[in-house]
């Protein structure tokens, strides 16, 4: 006769902080895939002006600049950054 394996049991608040780190780390992971579809959107999409201000707005009034630097080359930001310099001066 073969013996019972019995489970232990865990109790509530273990189990509630189980489902709470689980959630927010699955809301994390949808926030994280979201901004990178759209980032990845912008950057790979035809509007040469969605790109200007996405990376004007990202590189100078966000804590995460470092979004910028991930999907576009140094190239296209100088060019980007250059053309608004240009812009503002005349």
């Amino acid at each position: 006769m073969k013996k019972k394996q019995y489970r232990r049991r865990q109790s509530g608040f273990v189990l509630a902080v189980k489902r709470l780190g689980i959630f927010l780390l699955a809301t994390l992971l949808l926030i994280v895939f979201g901004v990178c579809a759209v980032m990845l959107t912008i950057a790979k999409g035809p509007l040469d002006s969605a790109k200007r201000e996405s990376i004007e707005r990202v590189r100078a009034y966000s804590a995460t600049s470092f979004l910028a630097d991930i999907f576009y080359t140094d190239e296209e930001i100088a060019k980007y950054t250059d053309n608004t310099l240009r812009q503002q001066m005349n």
